[in-house]
């Protein structure tokens, strides 16, 4: 039998026609946990109505949810009173929402709910086990997605801070299948690889995009690793249990990085504090003296008997002998405190390592470790302590 060829707007007309003349699909309740929560600038709510086997996408409009006297989110179980349609531009299949109700607590909301308790019992989110941030980290470890934003904002803030502090990434699969074991397994990696601390993180997302941070893996992994752990999971408004059993949680992952990475103009000003407060305690010990001495004299004026003054001299000589062996002390005690105070400001000083005639070499911003780490024919920027040599990769061997 023949059949006229219709197009693709007329075929999603005609099917969305149908599914509003259906008295059974009009006005319908359906209960499920809400999941892909969002809500429009326009006012506009959008998330995915679900249950154990099944999802329908559902569309909330300004004029029907303005009234709405709670808040939606994720895992929460509703009744949704809906028309269903179709979507005419994209042909897909959803719920047009005029009216929600609370149903109760979703699977989802009450799974991580018994799983909080049961780690909370055990003290695994216990203040008392926060172990505080070394005061100069120079090397990092980062457990991510390697090809992400949270990589590239994290090294771009690391090495605005300090350009030549270490950073070693543990790369992990962030969500869907395997990514709790996968974060778990990175971080335990990168625990023993000698980093001072350790950032745990991801962009922002549904429940369900983060909800491997809440998985108990990961939750033991980060108390287990040796180094103080920032979580960076999601975006300011976004809670896991991983934040809680990090030693700090960080609203994102660049304020990560600024928590993990000491400014080096800091260091420099702190230092310098240092030898001012020095330089000040040697002078304030000098003055102190002179003005005893000053003392010491006006009392011998005021008894003026030569004999007191003669049976008294060499006492006085005593005490001006142990003054000058006292202020010598001093001053040697804060030569030492400044000499030492440089050297630190040296060690942490990159120019010093290339003027002994080492070098450091990039592959454009990537600094290179090992030969393993160039292909043949790669440029490279080989940086010396008088500037920069362009050079080509012939051959790559190890030693």
């Amino acid at each position: 039998m023949y059949h006229r060829s219709i197009s693709v707007t007329e075929l999603n007309n005609y099917t969305n026609s149908l599914l509003k003349e259906d008295p059974v699909l009009s006005g319908i309740s359906v209960t499920g946990e809400i999941a892909g929560y969002k809500r429009h600038s326009s006012g506009h709510i959008y998330f995915t109505l679900k249950d154990s086997s099944a999802a329908v996408n559902c569309s909330y409009f300004r004029q029907y949810n303005y009234a709405l006297e709670f808040d939606l989110r994720d895992g929460m179980l509703v009744e949704v009173v809906a028309d269903a349609g179709i979507y005419e531009r994209d042909g897909k299949f959803q719920l047009y929402v005029y009216g929600v109700k609370q149903a109760g607590r979703g699977d989802i909301l009450l799974k991580l709910e018994e799983l909080k308790k049961r780690l909370e019992a055990e003290g695994l989110f216990d203040q008392e086990q926060k172990r505080p941030l070394p005061y100069f980290a120079s090397r990092i470890g980062v457990v991510t997605s390697p090809t992400g934003a949270v990589i590239r904002d994290i090294i771009n803030v690391s090495r605005r801070r300090f350009n030549n502090v270490g950073i070693l990434l543990a790369p992990v699969l962030v969500q869907g299948d395997g990514a709790p074991e996968s974060i778990a397994r990175g971080i335990k990696y990168i625990g023993t690889q000698d980093v001072d601390v350790v950032i745990v993180g991801r962009g922002g997302g549904s429940v369900e995009d983060l909800w491997a941070f809440n998985s108990e893996e990961v939750v033991r992994a980060i108390r287990d690793c040796p180094a103080p752990v920032i979580s960076a999971v999601g975006h300011e408004t976004d809670y896991t249990l991983a934040d809680l059993a990090a030693d700090m949680r960080a609203p994102t992952p660049s304020a990560a990085a600024e928590l993990a990475v000491k400014e080096r103009s800091e260091l420099e000003q702190e230092l310098a504090g240092y030898g001012r407060r020095a330089l000040r305690a040697a002078q304030n010990g000098l003055n102190g003296a002179a003005q005893r001495i000053k003392l010491i004299r006006r009392s011998l004026d005021l008894l003026n008997p030569q004999g007191l003054v003669i049976s008294r001299r060499k006492e006085l000589e005593g005490y001006g002998q142990r003054l000058i062996k006292c202020l010598d002390a001093r001053l040697n005690g804060s030569e030492l405190r400044l000499e030492a105070l440089k050297g630190r400001a040296q060690a942490v000083n990159p120019l010093n390592v290339l003027s002994r005639g080492y070098a450091l070499v990039y592959e454009g911003e990537r600094l290179i470790k090992g030969p393993e780490q160039v292909e043949k024919g790669a440029l490279l920027d080989i940086r010396l302590a008088g500037g920069v040599l362009r050079a080509k990769a012939v051959k790559s061997e190890e030693d």
